[in-house]
């Protein structure tokens, strides 16, 4: 009986750990509706409050454009985008609501990170190579 407990545990374990390693971050999301896959990131929330961050690999030969959409109800959103040799290539607080487009070169990994205090709205996030 015990060994099947720590059998099970261990499962367990290592099953958040796995998890873990997809996004960071330290936050709280009121009411909220989140998404992500191979080209996009979004999200929708009454109230978040802290930081998430999800790093995207990306072909090192390969221009991507990145199309961020924000909606500011209340509240301040941060985005910043960093290459993973620390480029910077958008970093700004205060976001209202607005679309713009950024463009990344030769890069392994980005890193994309919102950092919020009360924001109530969303924001979306998609990426493509195919942009031309």
């Amino acid at each position: 009986m015990k060994q099947n407990i720590r059998c099970l545990l261990s499962i367990i374990i290592v099953f958040v750990i796995f998890l873990g390693g997809c996004s960071k971050g330290s936050y709280v999301m009121k009411n909220s509706d989140e998404n992500s896959g191979n080209e996009y990131w979004k999200a929708t929330y009454d109230d978040f409050d802290g930081y998430k961050q999800q790093s995207i690999s990306l072909d090192k030969d390969t221009d991507y454009m990145f199309t961020v959409q924000v909606i500011t109800n209340s509240g301040n959103l941060e985005l910043s985008i960093t290459g993973e040799d620390g480029t910077i290539y958008f970093d700004e607080n205060k976001l209202q609501t607005s679309t713009f487009d950024i463009q990344v070169s030769n890069e392994d990994k980005i890193n994309i990170r919102f950092e919020a205090e009360n924001h109530m709205g969303s924001f979306d996030v998609n990426w493509s190579s195919k942009y031309y």
